[in-house]
C-alpha cells in the first residue's frame, strides 16, 4: 500500500467532515422542528470553533512556501477587497425601492437580516480570495 504524500488533503477532509456534521445538524433541527438551547448552541458552536482551529493549524503546517505566499496573498487582496462589492451589495439588496429584501426574506423567513448580511459579505469575500488565489498561481506557473 502506498503512502500518500500529500499530507495537506487530511486536514482538508477533515474541515469537509466537520463542516458537513455541522450542516447536518442544522437540517435535521430544523426538519424536526427542535431547537437546542442557548448553552447547547453555544457549547456546539465552542466545539465547531476549536476543531476548525486545529485542523487550519495541521494544513498550515502541511503546506509549503509557496502555497503560504498564496493563501496569504489572497486573503489580504481578494478577501479585503472583496468586501467592498459586498457591502455596496447590502446596500443594494436592503433598499426599500428594490424590493430585494423581502424577496430575500421571503427564500429564507428562518433567517434574520443580520445572518443574511453576514453570509454576504462571508460569500463576496470567499470570492474575492478565489479570485486573486488564481490569479497568484497563474502569475507564477
Amino acid at each position: 500500500m502506498t503512502k500518500s504524500t500529500y499530507r495537506p488533503a487530511r486536514p482538508i477532509l477533515g474541515l469537509v467532515l466537520l463542516f458537513g456534521v455541522m450542516f447536518a445538524l442544522i437540517g435535521a433541527q430544523r426538519m424536526l422542528g427542535l431547537a437546542l438551547p442557548a448553552g447547547g448552541r453555544l457549547a456546539l458552536a465552542a466545539v465547531i470553533l476549536i476543531a476548525t482551529s486545529w485542523l487550519v493549524r495541521l494544513y498550515w503546517r502541511a503546506i509549503d512556501e509557496a502555497a503560504k505566499d498564496a493563501q496569504k496573498t489572497a486573503w489580504f487582496w481578494g478577501a479585503s477587497l472583496a468586501a467592498i462589492p459586498g457591502v455596496v451589495l447590502l446596500e443594494v439588496l436592503s433598499a426599500r425601492r428594490f424590493g430585494l429584501s423581502e424577496h430575500l426574506q421571503s427564500l429564507a423567513p428562518h433567517m434574520s437580516q443580520l445572518v443574511m448580511g453576514g453570509l454576504i459579505i462571508i460569500l463576496a469575500q470567499l470570492a474575492g480570495f478565489l479570485l486573486a488565489w488564481a490569479i497568484w498561481w497563474a502569475g507564477k506557473r
